[in-house]
């Protein structure tokens, strides 16, 4: 109190003050304080959704959600959740994610059957007790984590191949492998190219290939150069488009950036981008059948987070162009119809391959 009466005059004029000069402002939602919350810190390195159901007051370093609603805990607190978390919100030093109220609003929430959402509360209510247990099994603990886990991606409706990718592109510190004790975080730290991608034309072809390879994962190396050589022409790439679909096209094309558009001769360094997202872990490439197959890596997400953000509008019509070009590429009936544009693609891609070999 001593430390506030030489500012007694200056606090007494201050219109933000409680009944009396020395005290705080008065809150409108101070009684929520004292209901049952979900309190999660602003400056999140882990997926750490607590519920509290004891009266405290949190500072502004926490959001706390006035609730006692055990479905919505197990939700923000699920794999997918955080993988949506790393993927849209903002990333601060060492990997820390921002999360404001506007940010969390945006968190879609499955609307499961009764039943679903009543066994995924009770497994959260388990784990829950299990957690305030002096003496903690985690194998145990684990074991029920894993199995709420999938009872939330049924309650998601995410289709197999959707949670191929969650789990191929898993972000860092996800709550499952940091709970198995087989974390990510414990492998070498790759040495990354630091200069590559510099120019803003390198950060936005990176960002061109990780857009494909999210939309078709696991497919041969060769097709995403094919992809990104129709994305960086796309006069030429206009061509392959059907007419009735040209209009669209041309108007996903007005909205790219003029650093995806290359000049004729110009090189997109494909060999390069691949080491430099293969090094980053944001993809893995693996030999199949005679073809290197590029999947979505561990660290897919938070590269993807550090790179510019595109108009994905193209992707539609550029994945269009280039079934039309493969079919080309095989039936020269086909590759008649489109006069030099299939010679000039195949052409330009044997150049990069070239390079890659």
């Amino acid at each position: 109190m001593h430390r506030t009466v030489k500012f007694k005059e200056v606090l007494r004029k201050r219109g933000d003050k409680g009944k009396y000069w020395w005290e705080l402002r008065a809150c409108d939602y101070y009684d929520v304080f004292n209901l049952p919350k979900l309190v999660v810190q602003c400056v999140a390195y882990h997926s750490q959704f607590a519920f509290e159901d004891k009266e405290v007051i949190l500072n502004n370093s926490a959001i706390f959600i006035p609730s006692d609603d055990l479905f919505l805990l197990a939700i923000l607190n699920s794999r997918i959740v955080w993988w949506i978390m790393n993927a849209t919100f903002i990333h601060m030093k060492d990997g820390a994610l921002c999360v404001e109220a506007q940010s969390l609003e945006t968190i879609p929430i499955p609307e499961p059957s009764i039943d679903l959402k009543e066994e995924i509360i009770s497994n959260c209510s388990q784990i829950i007790s299990l957690r305030k247990k002096d003496n903690l099994d985690n194998k145990s603990l684990l074991l029920k984590e894993e199995k709420l886990d999938l009872l939330i991606q049924d309650a998601f409706k995410i289709t197999q191949d959707e949670r191929n990718l969650l789990t191929s592109s898993l972000p860092p510190r996800d709550p499952l492998v940091i709970l198995s004790g087989v974390s990510p975080e414990i492998e070498a730290v790759p040495i990354i190219d630091t200069a590559f991608p510099q120019t803003e034309k390198e950060r936005v072809l990176c960002t061109v290939v990780l857009e494909f390879i999210k939309t078709s994962p696991n497919r041969p190396s060769v097709e995403y150069l094919d992809k990104l050589l129709l994305a960086t022409h796309p006069d030429d790439c206009r061509v392959l488009i059907p007419t009735s679909s040209r209009r669209g096209f041309d108007q996903a094309v007005r909205r790219l950036p003029d650093e995806m558009r290359l000049q004729s001769g110009e090189r997109i360094g494909w060999r390069r981008i691949r080491e430099y997202l293969e090094t980053a872990r944001a993809i893995t490439i693996t030999d199949r059948s005679g073809a290197q197959i590029i999947s979505p890596g561990s660290q897919y997400n938070h590269i993807r987070a550090t790179l510019p953000t595109i108009s994905t509008n193209i992707i539609t019509f550029i994945q269009e162009a280039a079934q039309v070009l493969e079919k080309a590429q095989a039936d020269a009936q086909v590759a008649a119809q489109y006069g030099e544009v299939v010679t000039l693609f195949r052409e330009m891609a044997d150049q990069e391959m070239a390079m890659t070999a």
